[in-house]
């Protein structure tokens, strides 16, 4: 039974996020933030280490930092991120399953 418990707990966890309006792929973000501070500057993201399971986080934020960080202080932030990905016409769901499977711009391998 004490198995379970680590399954039961990351379950719930992530229904907590899911029903408190979390976007998919704020996970990827703060996995990324290293030093907690709730935005990810471009040597976290070039530093985050995805061990193959946000493939396409990299990527994506190497192509759109510039234009994700709207007030120019070297981090991108979940609100910027958020507003970000409205202007780019990317729903939350793309984009989580472009961090998770990369997307249709990159190389499969």
């Amino acid at each position: 039974m004490k198995s379970l418990s680590p399954l039961l707990f990351m379950f719930m966890s992530l229904t907590a996020s899911a029903l408190e309006g979390d976007p998919p792929w704020l996970q990827v973000m703060r996995q990324a933030d290293t030093d907690a501070d709730g935005s990810v500057s471009m040597n976290e993201v070039k530093e985050y280490a995805h061990n193959d399971e946000y493939v396409g986080f990299q990527a994506f934020m190497a192509d759109h930092f510039i234009a994700l960080d709207t007030n120019e202080d070297g981090m991108v932030s979940v609100e910027e991120m958020s507003a970000g990905l409205m202007r780019l016409g990317i729903s939350d769901d793309e984009v989580a399953e472009g961090f998770a499977k990369g997307f249709a711009f990159m190389s499969k391998n």
